[in-house]
């Protein structure tokens, strides 16, 4: 009998704990709407920041490395136009703009101005 009531402890422990990890964590939409963690990690979006029990980062600086926020770039001329700007690569616009989602403009548009 003792064993009947050791497996059933044993059981309703394990389910108490998946329900305890389920209720800490929401699904979360699979939107592209990078955020940068305290921990210097970038995350999908805010709910995977919240899932993983991250605070937000005061700025991107922190995250500096990622693609959305490049430390070092190459000095290779690859024009790109954003905001009416023409800027040498994709790189050093990301650099400068650093953690935006950036959609360049054509660079007809940089030229015409």
């Amino acid at each position: 009998m003792k064993f009947h009531q050791a497996t059933l402890f044993l059981f309703i422990a394990v389910v108490w704990a998946v329900i305890a990890l389920a209720s800490t964590t929401v699904p979360c939409p699979l939107l592209y709407n990078p955020v940068c963690g305290a921990d210097g990690e970038v995350y999908s979006n805010d709910c995977f920041l919240h899932n993983a029990g991250v605070e937000l980062a005061e700025s991107w600086e922190i995250c500096r490395g990622h693609e959305l926020c490049p430390s070092i770039c190459t000095e290779e001329y690859d024009p790109v136009c954003f905001e009416g700007e023409i800027y040498e690569n994709r790189c050093k616009m990301q650099s400068l703009h650093c953690g935006l989602l950036i959609v360049e403009d054509p660079l007809e548009y940089c030229l015409e101005k």
